[in-house]
């Protein structure tokens, strides 16, 4: 009897399933099921008659039962947290699971740019995710994901809306008052999400032009809109080129520390190498080898696969020192990056700080995680797939707020 009453309410369930799919969408509905998937593990543990598994069955299915007897709540936006979540909050989670680091950074941008800065960058974590969470080998599925961020940026800045684009998507809604608020330009965003598709396809680096191409298509994209959306006017203390050009050096940098950080991502998850071939003093097999946690690392090729490794970092360490000398006056505007490698190796990381204008201080803020990666990269020898990186930097914070103070770069 038990049973039976057990199929009836699994067959009734699953109608209210349906329909509350279609009520409150996927993410409220994601919730829902995964409450209802703990009690269906609970009881599969239970081994001491089948009356305590229906018993318990039948529980998991009752919690479906309240949900639908608010089912007409939930469709009018009074109980769905997702038709009624604050877009910035919305965003600041995002950033939360994502972007730790940025959401370290929100206290230090001026209110009438708080929201446009979380937006900006909540959607990169966004588009960071989507090759994340595709497998290899399913370039249609991330192109599909990449199109409709396209065709959602577009609809930003068209009066009628798409049908095929959620007006109430809270990350949507976020950079859409960020572009009417401050006027960013349509260009970056689709530069950005462009870059990322073919970035999520091909990984791969042909050469370290391919490399700068990247940056200036990613990072330099997003500071260029965190720029604006500061809205500071043009001054002889901030020329607009001189920013510019120094937030190009700056971008290729953090882009650098970046991808030191992901290395392990790439080679040890993805098994692509990324480092471009005109920067590899080793082989790609000596560095796969030297990645693996489980293999046992040959002698004679750690020299050279540290030598790899420091050319990167001597590069961007180069970017950064790029960027501050533009700001001061006293580098050639036609710079171009190139493989930099000083004879000393105890000034690979320079600490050559210099201080910036106080209106300067958000958006050239952005770099300092990428310094602080590189400060704990040189406490363990230079070696990024040291597992105490995979840690969060306690001192992030306390960094932070010393550059914002005293206005450094």
């Amino acid at each position: 009897m038990g049973s039976i009453r057990l199929i009836s309410d699994i067959s009734t369930s699953l109608s209210v399933c349906e329909r509350i799919s279609k009520q409150v969408g996927s993410e409220s509905f994601y919730k829902i099921t995964k409450r209802i998937g703990r009690n269906f593990k609970r009881s599969g543990r239970r081994v001491g008659g089948d009356s305590k598994i229906i018993r318990n069955q039948k529980r998991c299915f009752s919690s479906i039962g309240r949900y639908s007897e608010r089912s007409d709540d939930i469709s009018s936006g009074i109980v769905g947290k997702s038709l009624s979540k604050d877009p910035i909050e919305h965003c600041l989670g995002i950033l939360r699971n994502y972007d730790h680091s940025a959401l370290l950074q929100v206290p230090f941008w001026p209110a009438r740019s708080k929201s446009a800065f979380v937006a900006i960058r909540a959607l990169n974590a966004e588009l960071s995710k989507i090759s994340d969470s595709v497998s290899s080998g399913k370039d249609l599925i991330v192109k599909i994901r990449f199109q409709w961020w396209r065709d959602a940026i577009r609809s930003c800045y068209l009066n009628e809306h798409s049908d095929q684009v959620p007006q109430n998507h809270p990350l949507l809604t976020a950079i859409r008052s960020a572009i009417k608020s401050h006027e960013l330009q349509r260009y970056h965003f689709i530069r950005l999400i462009d870059a990322k598709e073919n970035h999520s396809i091909q990984p791969r680096f042909d050469g370290l032009d391919s490399l700068v191409s990247y940056s200036q298509s990613t990072t330099y994209s997003i500071l260029s809109l965190l720029y604006q959306s500061l809205g500071l006017p043009t001054t002889p203390s901030s020329d607009l080129r001189t920013i510019d050009h120094s937030l190009s050096h700056l971008s290729n940098f953090m882009t650098i520390s970046t991808f030191l950080q992901l290395l392990p991502y790439y080679y040890q998850l993805r098994n692509v190498s990324v480092i471009p071939t005109d920067l590899m003093v080793c082989s790609e097999e000596e560095l796969f080898r030297y990645s693996s946690l489980h293999h046992q690392k040959d002698a004679s090729s750690i020299d050279r696969v540290q030598q790899t490794i420091l050319s990167l970092i001597r590069l961007s360490d180069s970017e950064i020192e790029a960027s501050r000398d533009t700001l001061v006056g006293t580098h050639d505007l036609n710079h171009q990056s190139k493989k930099f490698i000083p004879n000393d190796s105890n000034k690979i990381i320079s600490n050559n700080m210099i201080r910036i204008d106080k209106s300067l201080v958000p958006i050239f803020l952005t770099s300092t995680p990428s310094k602080t990666y590189l400060n704990r990269l040189r406490s363990v020898n230079f070696d990024p797939f040291d597992k105490r990186l995979a840690t969060r930097d306690w001192k992030l914070p306390f960094r932070l707020l010393y550059d914002a103070k005293f206005c450094k770069l």
